[in-house]
């Protein structure tokens, strides 16, 4: 029996859905799917310059967790590059961030919604899924 994953802390939720390589047809093509996870140690480490520590701190995980993480991360890109494969972002780990919105319509993200509202503040779409924290 596998323990449950702990949350991961994702300081920025990034307003991405997906990149898509020039110059080439890509809707037959299998796209990578990469975790905003993912998206947050690549961020961290390479973007940012912090080392693994400092970085596993900041997303509330262990050295180890975040050594496979961003591993799994650099690894994804590589695939895409090399075999020229779209890139497709999955909100599915950001179930664990408490009041995380979706909108379906614009596909951007977000924590917090106008009062007394539910549309989506970029879009003004009712398309926005809502997804809880699991207690």
């Amino acid at each position: 029996m596998t323990r449950k994953k702990k949350d991961r802390t994702i300081n920025d939720i990034p307003d991405f859905v997906g990149y898509i390589p020039v110059g080439i047809a890509h809707e037959n093509q299998e796209s990578v799917t990469f975790l905003y996870e993912e998206f947050e140690a690549i961020k961290l480490v390479d973007y940012n310059g912090l080392n693994f520590e400092d970085a596993a701190k900041s997303m509330n995980v262990s050295k180890s967790t975040f050594g496979r993480i961003i591993l799994n991360a650099r690894k994804k890109i590589a695939k895409a590059f090399v075999e020229i494969r779209p890139i497709r972002a999955s909100i599915e780990d950001l179930a664990s961030i408490d009041n995380f919105r979706y909108c379906t319509a614009c596909f951007s993200s977000f924590t917090e919604l106008p009062h007394n509202t539910v549309l989506c503040p970029k879009c003004n779409s009712k398309k926005t899924v809502i997804l809880l924290k699991e207690k």
